[in-house]
Parts: structure tokens; C-alpha cells; sequence
């Protein structure tokens, strides 16, 4: 069985990581929800604060779940993620009260997540496909 690409391993940990950072900040977000400062920050939004929530920890859960199916070997995961950070990235453009290149720093780890997951060593990875059956073609 093809073993696990070393980037899709270290990419993994990384979204890991940062949904654990993901979930302190909305820890936080709803300690402080009652802060006249967050709740101006919130209200600067064009999404309802409990819409804003929700999104906020469907991500955390979304994108945890296919980092732990990248290590498990999972395909699904690679098209969720995908498709869920475009999802986001419209929402982020349409619902938040930034420039539009404030959210250019925030593309930076889907853009990566999505090009190591669909390079051709996680493609094998994710096929589940013994390195014995593929063809000559592919190996040299």
C-alpha cells in the first residue's frame, strides 16, 4: 500500500493545529460575547451574530474532520476541504467587512491544503492503490 506523502502528514498536523487555535478563539469569542467591543466588531459584519457563530464553528469542524481524514486515508476529505474553502471564501467576501485583500493572507493554508492534497504522490496515497499495480508508465 502506498504510504502516507510526508506533506500530506505535515500539512494534517498543521490544519490540526490550527482548528485547536480555531477553537480557543471561539472559546474566547463567546466568553467575551456580551463586550461592548466585541459586539461592535460582530455587528460591523452583514451576517447576523448567530450566523457568524454557526459559520465559525462549522469551519473549525469541517476542516478538523478532513485533516483527520487525510491521515486516515480518506478521499471524501480532499473534496470537502475544497469545496468548503470555496464556500468560505464567497462567504468571507459577501458576509465580512473587509477589503477584499485582507482576506489574501487567509488563502494562504487552504491554497496550499488543496495543491499537497491533489499532487500525484497523495493522489496515490488517497486511491488506496498498491504501488505493485500501477504500470510502468507511471513509474518511470
Amino acid at each position: 500500500m502506498t504510504a502516507r506523502p510526508a506533506a500530506v502528514t505535515v500539512i494534517s498536523w498543521v490544519q490540526i493545529v490550527f482548528a485547536a487555535l480555531g477553537v480557543f478563539g471561539m472559546v474566547i469569542t463567546f466568553l467575551l460575547i456580551n463586550n461592548p467591543m466585541m459586539r461592535d466588531a460582530l455587528a460591523r459584519n452583514h451576517a447576523p451574530v448567530p450566523v457568524q457563530l454557526a459559520m465559525s464553528v462549522a469551519s473549525l469542524a469541517i476542516n478538523l474532520s478532513c485533516a483527520i481524514g487525510f491521515l486516515n486515508r480518506q478521499n471524501w476529505a480532499r473534496f470537502v476541504f475544497v469545496g468548503w474553502s470555496v464556500l468560505a471564501i464567497i462567504y468571507t467576501l459577501v458576509v465580512v467587512a473587509l477589503s477584499a485583500w485582507i482576506l489574501v493572507p487567509g488563502l494562504v493554508l487552504p491554497v496550499i491544503t488543496a495543491v499537497i492534497v491533489f499532487l500525484p504522490d497523495a493522489n496515490r496515497y488517497f486511491s488506496g492503490k498498491d504501488d505493485a499495480t500501477r504500470t510502468s508508465a507511471e513509474t518511470g
